[in-house]
């Protein structure tokens, strides 16, 4: 006996096959198919009987038909298309320079570009960051970059340490600067307590003559960026206080031409790093050797520093004695 449920039951397997079987035919068209169809179109030939002839659809003819394309591609369209190729090949550079991209780093980067040119989008505007989706077809669209893992210096072996010099040296030989030594510099950054400065009026016994302060014990920390190249000539500081309004105080006693910014954390950022580079102004060509922090790696550091002539070219990660370390400029802080 045939029962109700057993009606129910098979039209539920039908329409669950039918979905299949929809699935399956989309885009069942070659791209020699569709040209031939839109110069049929062309030539006065009907959008129905094309349809049927060809198994194209009539609203996909006719928007190939508006757009003069007939490649064949499904799914949503790269939002950056034109751009994507550029991107690739400075995420190649920025690795033979010694700074790779990470993934946070390049969806960072891309939504901060969709936001200054206004593309729309709907990344999340919380992380600022391009979804993960987004990143894992920009792999698949461009085969010839892989995610690596880093190899950092406390691994450091022969191999490691001579392909970092070889890269160096071909950068120096591409640029003509091996034998200039005025246009190789390094960059860095020192983390200095503030101290008091002037002299505290204390109480202590009538007739004592040296009565010394304890100072805190946590002060205040602020950031000297420094710069010097190859024969010793400096770059005038910049100093990133923390705050949002800078006070006449700030400037006192330094030498003349220091630049003073201020930051939410008294600390590098990539903003800080991008006014820096109009602050530094070294006649071009010139290579600038600085650390790998995270605030520095940046495509827009990267996009800025290109047309002012500056190679940017990174330190191997926990480089802590840099050439601007130890008895050359911060021995006195």
């Amino acid at each position: 006996m045939v029962t109700k449920s057993h009606y129910v039951r098979k039209n539920l397997i039908l329409m669950k096959d039918m979905g299949k079987k929809n699935r399956g035919i989309r885009a069942q068209w070659t791209e020699k198919t569709m040209a031939e169809a839109l110069q049929l179109l062309r030539e006065g030939n009907s959008q129905e009987t094309l349809a049927r002839r060809c198994g194209i659809p009539r609203r996909m003819l006719r928007n190939h038909l508006e757009s003069g394309l007939s490649k064949h591609s499904l799914g949503a369209k790269p939002l950056l298309r034109t751009q994507e190729n550029d991107l690739a090949v400075k995420i190649i550079r920025f690795a033979e320079k010694g700074f790779p991209l990470t993934s946070k780093s390049l969806r960072g980067s891309v939504f901060k570009f969709c936001e200054t040119l206004g593309v729309p989008h709907k990344f999340n505007k919380v992380t600022q960051l391009v979804g993960k989706e987004w990143y894992r077809s920009f792999l698949k669209r461009h085969p010839n970059i892989s995610q690596r893992r880093a190899q950092q210096l406390q691994k450091l072996n022969r191999y490691i340490a001579d392909d970092y010099f070889t890269k160096l040296g071909s950068l120096l030989d591409r640029k003509g600067l091996k034998h200039r030594p005025e246009k190789l510099h390094n960059m860095d950054e020192k983390g200095c307590r503030l101290t008091l400065q002037n002299k505290q009026r204390v109480l202590a016994e009538k007739g004592s003559r040296r009565v010394h302060l304890i100072a805190p014990e946590h002060g205040e920390n602020v950031t000297i960026v420094a710069c010097a190249n190859a024969l010793g000539q400096v770059v005038l500081p910049m100093i990133p206080f923390k705050g949002q309004r800078q006070k006449p105080t700030y400037t006192d006693g330094l030498p003349a031409g220091s630049e003073v910014c201020m930051t939410p954390t008294g600390s590098m950022t990539t903003g800080t790093f991008l006014t820096w580079l109009d602050h530094f102004m070294s006649a071009p060509p010139t290579i600038l050797i600085f650390d790998g922090l995270s605030s520095h790696l940046d495509v827009s550091i990267a996009d800025k520093a290109e047309p002012l002539g500056i190679e940017l070219f990174c330190l191997p990660s926990n480089t802590t004695h840099q050439p601007t370390h130890g008895r050359d400029c911060f021995s006195p802080v």
